[in-house]
Parts: structure tokens; C-alpha cells; sequence
């Protein structure tokens, strides 16, 4: 096994799973269905016909994904409640580089989760696996998703012009994020950081 990641890693409140259509599907679906417009309104993927035959066949691909070491997909369970209250994962896109994506149920909104599930699976990443760079893409316009990247300690990167399609079928920018292993590498690209937002984010 090249990345060798976990199945299931824990936070001090979460436990994130591997997605599996048969134990997670059905559950994750009704807390999609309640966010519809919350999560489509920057997720292309979810649209007001998805649904439980889409997630099912996703969470099938992405398990088998999972055994190949193409992407690592995972549910986020509260310890308390033990409910799904949403979703994050790393792609693989190219050799040890991941592409980060999640979505939140809007009833769990500031108490940090995508921050604290964010940075066990960093951890995990560089620490455990092969990663040595992650990035993650957020629309121009959700400034909340731009802050959890910056907690997690994501630098801004680049501006990626009318690269997707958002909710109202129109072309909007993306913010590229960055997070990289090498900490001398990652020192300078955050003082370069600060000088390229200052350019791109007026």
C-alpha cells in the first residue's frame, strides 16, 4: 500500500469513517436532502434531482476508490449524537498531491468540526501517508469555506478565473488553497501568500 490510509481516524469529538453505501448512504442522504440549497449552493453535485440511487452508486465508487488508493472519502459521526453531519476526503489527482473536499450540515455550523476533522486528516496526510502537498478549492463567494482553509492552515495561492459552474448555471471563480508538508517551503509561500492576495483579492 502507497498512501496506507487509515479507515477510520478520530478527533477529540468525531470520528471520521470510510464511506460505505450500505452503512452510510441512506443516513447521509437525508442530512444532503435537508441542505440542499445550503450545499448546492457551492457543491455542482448537489442539485434538486440528486438523489438516494446517486449517493448510493457514489458511495460505491468512492469505497472502491478508497481500496485503490484514488481518493480517501469519509463520513464525519459526532461522538454524541452519533449521527452523519456531513462529509470529507482527499482526492489524488496527481502522485502525493490531494485535493481536499467536504460539506457541512448547516445545524452544526460554529463548533469547528470541519476544523478540527480538517487538521486530524492533515495530520494523518503528512504524518502517516505519502502526502507532501494538499490543496483546496473554494467558490469566490463562500468566505466561510475560505476560513476554514485558513485555520486549517491553508495559504491562498491563485485566483482560478470562471473555472465553475455555480447553482444558477453561471461561470465563477475559484480560490486555490495550499497546504504543504515541507515547513521551510511552507514559510515562504505564506509571506508570498500575503503579497499575492493583496494583487488578486482588492
Amino acid at each position: 500500500s502507497k498512501y496506507n490510509f487509515p479507515e477510520t481516524i478520530t478527533t477529540d469529538r468525531f470520528m471520521l469513517e470510510k464511506v460505505s453505501e450500505e452503512f452510510h448512504a441512506e443516513e447521509a442522504y437525508q442530512v444532503i436532502d435537508k441542505n440542499r440549497e445550503y450545499i448546492g449552493e457551492f457543491l455542482e453535485w448537489c442539485t434538486p434531482e440528486y438523489n438516494l440511487e446517486d449517493i448510493i452508486g457514489f458511495y460505491k465508487t468512492q469505497s472502491e476508490s478508497f481500496d485503490e488508493e484514488e481518493s480517501f472519502d469519509f463520513v464525519i459521526i459526532d461522538n454524541e449524537s452519533d449521527a452523519i453531519i456531513g462529509s470529507v476526503g482527499i482526492v489524488v489527482k496527481s502522485k502525493d498531491i490531494g485535493w481536499i473536499g467536504y460539506w457541512l450540515d448547516s445545524e452544526q455550523q460554529g463548533r469547528g468540526v470541519m476544523t478540527e476533522c480538517l487538521n486530524e486528516l492533515i495530520n494523518v496526510a503528512f504524518n502517516e501517508s505519502s502526502f507532501i502537498r494538499l490543496n483546496l478549492h473554494t467558490l469566490a463567494e463562500n468566505v466561510k469555506s475560505q476560513k476554514v482553509a485558513k485555520r486549517a492552515g491553508f495559504v491562498f495561492d491563485s485566483v482560478i478565473y470562471s473555472h465553475r459552474v455555480n447553482a444558477k448555471g453561471e461561470l465563477e471563480d475559484v480560490y486555490q488553497y495550499v497546504l504543504i508538508k515541507d515547513e521551510e517551503r511552507m514559510k515562504i509561500l505564506k509571506s508570498k501568500s500575503e503579497e499575492i492576495e493583496k494583487v488578486y483579492l482588492k
